[in-house]
């Protein structure tokens, strides 16, 4: 019996389903008639159809069976937009139709009408389900385009203008192809407004996808200042000032005059009638004008005769004004009237004051000139002198000079003397000028002493080398010092600046030494000593020794004297615990030292005026040092002379090297560490060795670090 089923018999156009086909027979094969030969296929139909099987049983028995599966078609849907595209906040209607009837609408919004309204912010996808009562659904989707709003802006180079002034004011935007329409009716991106107050201007701006935006501009309108200038009419006399003073209506208005002045308030003082303008500037910019006029009346001329007088002191002199248009005068001394009498006691000037009718004034002036004494004045003044000098003395300030006391001058008359005192002295001159008045001065000449001077050394009988220290004295206090120490080939140090300097002198000689010195007050003396330094040569020190560097077998040293110039000698053999033997006074001794080390022998000599040399040369001691090379060896692993190698102490075991060699050369063995030893086989492999006679080399070095080497024969026993 044959049977066929399928998971689902009514299906939408595009779906598949499976179809299963059994059998009661086992070993039965299947056909089917779409092509498939198993139990189980897929199909997917377009259109109803149906599906046959045939199964045949193991025995060729054939049995036929049928399905029919139904297909539903899909919706088409389509949908119609009002428009392609909107303006950033305006909406379009999308409608959707389909092919055949639909059961339900699914928008990607969750709407589920056929018709919906959409205001996208950008370009958008909006996508649509359509379902049937059979539950088969189509899918469509449309994009609507957002277009961007203008960005409509208004420029201007004048926000605020004063009244009966006009602004410019420019529209833009963002996008091009913007056309624009002003609230005043104007259709220009650029107007030009002179509102009569503060107005508020409105532009709309459309570009080419019809998109539109306003923008609104405010142009404030400021009032114009009123200027006024007080006070606005004025009288002056002649050289007289007047303030004029601008005031504003408006507050924080900046003033400028036709002075070039910025000031509030102006002083003027006019030659003649002149008339002065002032603009004020408001915080706005707004401007005000005003001008005022200033009358200028001459003053009246007042004359002294004479205006000029020269009097002694203690003289009078009477001053008289007079004027053509004065009416009153009044003089600097407290006068009213047109003449006065004055007696001053220096140069003065006297002024008097003339006022006419109409207040304005006059003023002249008169000088009496008073003869003083005449004052005298000596170059240079307080000289300074050294004890033995001269000083020229010159006055001045007169035409006749008298001179006081007339001890150590040349002469006591006129402007000029030479003075040479022994001490300090004071000089009075008096002079006379050529109006009989007459004036002293004193000057006082300093003699200052000039200075003693010595000097002494620690040491003038010396050795080569030998630095002498120098004491100088001297009185009264000291500037400088400059010392010349005999010894030009020293360059330099030859001299010095210090008051106790020290010099070493290298080259035998005499040498003469001398000092100048200068005091605080500029007095100079000096001294030179001859032969004053006697510097003997030193004797050289040397000697020779042998052997240098030995080991304590052989500690005996020889030494040999080398010096030249030298009268005594010693020798320090640096070996304090040879005790008395440490030293000696012999010229080619010998010393045995007891221990090993490093010696530095020093050799002293000393020559007829007593001058040392020394010298130190290096001993070294090394210690004993012993090897022992086996002459056979054993190697059969009894435990006794199984190996061979070398023993011995103050051995340098980190340096060590032996080579074992049969007897036609060949290296058998080779070993750098002196514990490794050789066991009678080639290479430490195989069987011992035949027995027979070996060659060893050995190179090692002792604790000094002398290197040994040794050549010999080691016998293998077995």
């Amino acid at each position: 019996m044959v049977s066929v089923v399928a998971n689902d018999s009514v299906i939408c156009e595009g779906e598949s389903v499976t179809l299963i086909a059994t059998s009661d027979i086992a070993g039965s094969t299947f056909a089917w008639s779409s092509g498939g030969n198993t139990p189980q296929i897929m199909v997917t139909p377009t259109l109803t159809t149906t599906y046959f099987v045939t199964v045949t049983s193991p025995m060729s028995c054939n049995s036929t069976a049928e399905i029919t599966i139904t297909v539903n078609p899909n919706p088409i849907p389509t949908i119609i937009p009002s428009t392609s595209a909107v303006c950033l906040g305006s909406s379009a209607t999308l409608t959707c139709n389909t092919n055949i009837v639909v059961d339900s609408y699914m928008w990607n919004t969750a709407e589920t009408t056929p018709a919906i309204v959409v205001t996208p912010s950008m370009l958008t996808n909006y996508s649509i389900t359509v379902t049937t009562v059979e539950g088969c659904s189509g899918i469509a989707d449309m994009q609507i385009d957002t277009y961007p709003l203008p960005l409509v802006d208004i420029s201007t180079g004048n926000a605020e203008v004063c009244f009966g002034s006009s602004a410019n004011l420019v529209a833009s935007s963002n996008h091009s192809g913007t056309t624009y329409l002003w609230s005043n009716g104007a259709n220009t991106a650029q107007v030009n407004v002179t509102p009569q107050a503060t107005a508020t201007f409105t532009v709309t701006g459309t570009d080419s996808n019809g998109c539109i935006d306003t923008a609104q501009f405010t142009v404030i309108v400021n009032p114009l200042p009123i200027v006024s200038i007080t006070p606005n009419q004025s009288e002056v006399c002649e050289g007289m000032s007047v303030e004029l003073t601008a005031i504003s209506s408006n507050q924080g208005t900046n003033f400028m005059w036709s002075t070039g002045e910025q000031t509030v308030s102006i002083i003027v003082t006019p030659p003649s009638a002149a008339t002065y303008y002032v603009t004020g500037t408001d915080a706005n910019g707004c401007t005000g004008s005003n001008r005022a006029t200033v009358q200028v009346n001459p003053n009246p001329v007042v004359l002294i005769n004479p205006n000029t007088f020269t009097i002694c002191s203690g003289d009078t002199v009477q001053l008289s004004a007079f004027s053509a248009t004065a009416t009153a005068y009044e003089w600097n001394t407290g006068a009213t009237t047109s003449s006065v009498f004055v007696w001053p006691n220096a140069t003065t000037t006297y002024s008097v004051t003339g006022t006419d009718a109409k207040g304005c004034i006059g003023i002249a002036n008169a000088i009496v000139n008073v003869r003083n004494a005449p004052t005298i004045v000596v170059n240079p003044t307080n000289p300074k002198l050294c004890y033995g000098e001269s000083v020229t003395l010159v006055a001045s300030g007169a035409v006749l000079y008298d001179w006081n006391p007339n001890k150590y001058l040349n002469t006591n008359v006129g402007a000029v003397v030479i003075a040479t005192p022994e001490e300090t002295t004071t000089y009075i001159v008096s002079g006379v000028d050529l109006y009989g008045c007459q004036g002293a001065a004193e000057v006082t000449v300093i003699v200052n002493p000039i200075p003693t001077i010595d000097f002494t050394a620690n040491s003038t009988d010396i050795c080569m080398a030998t630095v002498v220290h120098f004491n100088g004295q001297t009185s009264p206090a000291i500037q400088s010092w400059s010392w010349d120490f005999g010894d030009p080939a020293s360059g330099a140090s030859n001299g010095s600046s210090l008051q106790n300097p020290m010099h070493a002198y290298f080259e035998t000689g005499t040498y003469t030494v001398g000092v100048s010195v200068v005091t605080t007050e500029g007095c100079k003396n000096m001294i030179q000593k001859p032969s004053y330094i006697v510097v003997h040569p030193n004797p050289i020190a040397s000697f020779l020794r042998t052997p240098d560097i030995t080991t304590l077998e052989y500690p005996t040293i020889q030494f040999f004297d080398q010096s030249l110039g030298n009268k005594s000698l010693l020798w320090n053999f640096d070996d304090p615990g040879s005790g008395l033997n440490n030293l000696s006074v012999a010229e080619n001794p010998t010393h045995t030292y007891s221990a090993e080390g490093e010696y530095w022998v020093t050799l002293f000599v000393e020559n007829e005026w007593g001058c040392l040399d020394s010298v130190s040369n290096r001993i070294i001691i090394n210690p004993k040092w012993e090897e022992y090379i086996p002459s056979a060896f054993s190697p059969n692993g009894d435990g006794n002379n199984d190996y061979f190698r070398p023993y011995g102490f103050n051995i340098d075991f980190t340096e060590f090297t032996m080579f074992i060699f049969d007897r036609w050369g060949k290296e058998i063995f080779e070993s750098h560490d002196i514990e490794v030893a050789w066991d009678g086989r080639v290479d430490g492999k195989g069987d011992v060795v035949q027995q027979g006679v070996f060659v060893y080399l050995i190179v090692l070095k002792d604790v000094t670090g002398l290197e040994h080497q040794f050549i010999g024969h080691v016998t293998v026993i077995k």
